[in-house]
């Protein structure tokens, strides 16, 4: 089917709003009702928008025209005594520009439908910059086409040649609703499509329980800045494309993603943000100019961090239980959590702990911390027991840029001593905020597998310590002793109290009973 053409622009949008729903539109001027003139069909709207789909199945539709007019004007208005306002289209007049933002709200089948408005806006849905053609199955998005599949192909051959793509939003087949209408390799071809237009920005939603697997010959690109995929399949390969072929790559976002181990290596990635990804074998990442790094709960593996020189923000947030799916690394992660192994007192727990710790070297991470140690800013979150952040404490190194620093109960250890081994190693620490999580059952926290020869700091800059607990978390008390004792002045403390962990606590023991008969899962997940 030959592209069309400016000068096929009124067979164009005919063809495109041919194939689509209608619907009954309002408007604030006044309808004059009159006869559709003869041999004029359909919104009679020129334009390329109907080239796209054809002659496509149409609803039932009026055949009655309106012709708008401007209500006269009252007495005390401009107009009053008789005489029609001239009407003003102020929408109209925006440059194309702030339209094609408007219009990038949109969903694409509601862009084409704005060829009908006005002379004005009869070709300007086809360089819109923004083409949004996710579809999902609640219909919140209006009526999309019939024929979903046939529409996208149209709608891009139908585009303006010399109009690139700069964002393209999709989503790939479920197998379910529009399966008859296109599948996940007509999701392959619409990115490259989108690709060879020079896309500068692609989001791609998968779904749970059919993630997409993405050809490894579509990420070929010196233009694509911005790529956000969520529950797709990744390996080796496609992750090696990402690094070599897409050289202006800079915003990567990976969110529910099954990888299957492989290397991320790139000198243009300025953000990586990994939210919940399956890592099924050890996955490197090496990223020299990385200033904003973000990584949410990883399943069986943590990402092992290379040259981050260049780092100035990261947030860190680990579940151990989520990192292998061996019954006993979970039973060790579950019992690390309840802080079931004391005191770094007692001997015979910390040997307990010590392999533990052992075992935590299948969970990968290595030099987590040591990799972060260029950062300005940091959130290491984790629950009580956690042992790899615990186990790459020894490998540590200093923090010599650090400003800021968000703690959880991971290094709340007996006696604070994994708090205190990072402020050693903050000397240009200015604020810092701590988020406690106090256990009634157990109140006891692990150690850090070894002892720190002095207990003193010196954070000269430290201006704010800001404490987020419950009401009846008493070692708040412990914490400002320390900090005074350092040379912290009582006012530089704030402390925020939630609400009472006894209540909270016998809540969850009640749902730990009733739900213990059903999923045993549940249960160490929640606690």
């Amino acid at each position: 089917m030959p592209i069309c053409r400016r000068g096929g622009a009124a067979a164009a949008s005919r063809h495109l709003l041919d194939g689509m729903s209608r619907r009954t539109t309002t408007a604030r001027w006044v309808p004059r009702d009159r006869p559709e003139p003869a041999g004029r069909s359909g919104t009679g709207a020129p334009g390329r928008a109907s080239h796209a789909l054809g002659q496509m199945p149409r609803r039932r539709t009026t055949t009655t025209t309106a012709r708008w007019v401007p209500r006269q004007g009252q007495k005390g208005e401009p107009g009053g005594s008789g005489h029609a306002a001239a009407p003003v289209d102020r929408l109209s007049a925006l440059p194309d520009t702030l339209l094609h933002h408007v219009m990038s709200f949109l969903k694409a089948w509601e862009v084409v439908r704005t060829c009908v408005l006005s002379r004005r806006w009869r070709d300007l849905w086809a360089s819109a910059p923004c083409v949004d053609i996710r579809l999902r199955g609640s219909g919140r998005d209006g009526a999309p086409p019939e024929d979903f599949g046939r529409f996208v192909y149209r709608l891009l051959l139908a585009r303006e040649v010399s109009a690139p793509v700069d964002t393209l939003r999709l989503r790939s087949s479920n197998g379910e609703e529009y399966a008859e209408t296109y599948d996940n390799d007509d999701v392959n071809i619409w990115i490259c499509s989108a690709i060879k237009r020079n896309v500068r920005v692609i989001h791609l939603n998968g779904h749970r329980k059919d993630e997409l697997v993405l050809e490894h010959t579509a990420f070929v690109s010196h233009h694509l800045k911005i790529l956000k995929l969520s529950h797709i399949k990744l390996d080796g390969k496609i992750l090696k494309q990402l690094s070599s072929q897409c050289t202006s790559l800079e915003d990567l976002e990976l969110n529910n993603c099954p990888v299957n181990g492989g290397e991320i290596l790139s000198v243009s990635l300025k953000k990586l943000t990994m939210v919940k990804c399956s890592i099924t074998m050890d996955l490197s990442i090496c990223a020299p100019n990385l200033e904003l790094l973000c990584c949410i709960t990883p399943y069986y593996h943590v990402p092992l961090f290379e040259n981050l020189s260049s780092l100035v923000a990261a947030t860190i947030m680990l579940d151990d239980s989520f990192l292998r799916r061996d019954e006993f690394l979970y039973e060790i992660a579950h019992e690390c959590r309840g802080g079931r192994y004391g005191y770094c007192h007692d001997s015979k727990r910390r040997g307990s702990y010590y392999e533990t710790c052992k075992l935590a070297d299948s969970f990968s991470g290595k030099y987590l911390l040591r990799s972060l140690s260029s950062a300005r800013s940091l959130e290491l979150l984790a629950h009580s027991g956690e042992v790899v952040m615990v186990r790459e404490l020894r490998r540590c190194s200093t923090f010599g840029n650090l400003k800021t620093l968000s703690l959880g109960e991971w290094c709340m250890a007996a006696e604070f001593d994994g708090l205190i081994f990072l402020l050693q190693e903050s000397p240009n620490l200015e604020m810092l905020f701590l988020k406690l999580e106090l256990s009634y059952s157990n109140k006891e926290a692990i150690n850090i597998g070894f002892e720190l020869k002095e207990r003193s700091f010196a954070c000269k800059n430290l201006e704010v310590v800001n404490i987020r607990c419950s009401k009846d978390d008493e070692r708040v008390h412990m914490l400002a002793e320390i900090f005074v004792a350092n040379g912290l002045p009582i006012e530089k403390i704030y402390v925020r109290r939630t609400g009472s962990t006894y209540s909270k606590g016998l809540m969850q023991t009640k749902f730990d009973y009733k739900h213990t008969a059903y999923s045993s899962k549940a249960v160490i997940e929640l606690t």
